[in-house]
């Protein structure tokens, strides 16, 4: 069951991460389709039913058709350990839902077009193509157009409402066109060249409706379909420290201010500036902290460290080797962490040297971490 258990905490991440399974299923399940589709096309055509297509087809798909989604929802539910609490992760699961049915009436829809041995293989390279491919291009657009939330989601951030509206209407335009489409016999006929132009003008227009969407969106588009998170952080005063954490990780409310408290009490008689707030809002003025609702007093020992250097020096992602000598030097000088429990975290070089600089005076400890050289840079 550890396997199961959700890997941040934050609801939406989770699903978003266990959506991958749509990767290996709706590839799976569109073949599946058009392997069956040319079978049945040509059994019911001798039947002269005098009901619709659509009733006749839905009758006999409605297994796979709803059997699909349900197959997505239910892993994912059961790989992200979680149950959606919110409006934004059950968008993620409809998400997920109507990329399956559209998997499926895709394949059906391919099934009626091109004889068997070409349509399961094509529809089945072709979803890949859109879920898999696509989120590793360098076009912000084709991102936004892939159903698989790419960047989301950190605790700072939420899925991105233009690319959630953009990519909705891009599965539901093409859901309804391709299932119109392969339940019109009477008007399209029997001719596979019509009904292979029908779809290509429904995907076409799926795809272009979408873009209007992102056209028309004040958003800036980015690699990432996230946005900052408008929950309301959970705050309260911890051992005369503010701290705000998002609501899953109020649970740790205390133990980060703690851990603030001690560092200030083993900082500030050395001469090092002094902290009384700290955030889990990465655009607040005051100290970011990035606890998660699953850490540890050691995890969170650490991000408290790694906030205050990141904060004090201003040292960005680049400054990595600068930041973790500093961050170590924090954990044993404030925390008294030993040197062993370092190993395996950060390079030897930095445990040796935070190990030197918790042994000197406070003024040559003070000089050398102010002289990492971060600020302004990032």
């Amino acid at each position: 069951m550890d396997s199961l258990v959700a890997r941040s905490g934050y609801p939406v991440s989770d699903l978003v991460d266990a959506s991958y399974v749509i990767y290996l299923l709706c590839p799976v399940l569109a073949g599946f389709a058009a392997y069956g589709m040319r079978g049945w096309v040509t059994f019911h055509r001798s039947l002269r039913a005098r009901r619709s297509e659509l009733a006749v087809l839905v009758n006999a798909w409605w297994p796979l058709l709803w059997g699909g989604p349900v197959l997505v929802v239910v892993t994912v539910l059961v790989a992200s350990w979680t149950w959606p609490p919110d409006a934004a992760s059950w968008t993620v699961l409809l998400l997920d839902a109507l990329t399956a049915m559209l998997c499926i009436v895709a394949g059906l829809a391919v099934g009626r077009v091109f004889p068997t041995a070409v349509a399961a293989p094509l529809v089945s390279v072709g979803v890949f193509v859109w879920i898999a491919y696509l989120p590793s291009t360098s076009s912000p657009v084709l991102h936004h157009l892939t159903p698989t939330l790419t960047g989301c989601c950190a605790l700072s951030v939420e899925p991105s409402d233009v690319a959630l509206r953009a990519q909705l209407t891009l599965v539901g335009g093409a859901l309804v066109g391709l299932a119109v489409m392969t339940a019109a016999r009477r008007l399209l006929g029997s001719s596979r060249s019509l009904h292979a132009l029908v779809m290509a003008l429904v995907l076409v227009s799926a795809t272009g409706a979408a873009s209007v969407v992102l056209a028309t969106s004040d958003e800036q588009l980015t690699l990432t379909t996230v946005q900052a998170r408008t929950a309301e952080l959970s705050c309260a005063d911890e051992a005369g420290i503010r701290v705000c954490l998002w609501p899953e990780s109020a649970s740790r409310t205390g133990q980060v201010g703690a851990a603030v408290a001690d560092l200030n009490e083993a900082l500030v008689p050395r001469g090092f500036p002094a902290v009384d707030a700290t955030s889990s809002d990465e655009g607040a003025d005051n100290m970011y902290v990035d606890v998660t609702p699953l850490a540890g007093p050691g995890e969170v020992t650490a991000a408290v460290a790694r906030g205050y250097v990141n904060h004090v020096l201003d040292c960005g992602p680049r400054e990595r080797a600068k930041v973790d000598a500093r961050v170590a030097f924090l954990a044993v000088t404030a925390a008294g962490v030993s040197p062993e429990e370092l190993r395996g975290e950060y390079a030897p070089e930095d445990i040796d040297e935070a190990i030197r600089q918790a042994g000197a005076a406070g003024a040559a400890a003070r000089t050398w971490f102010f002289d990492a050289d971060c600020r302004g840079r990032s």
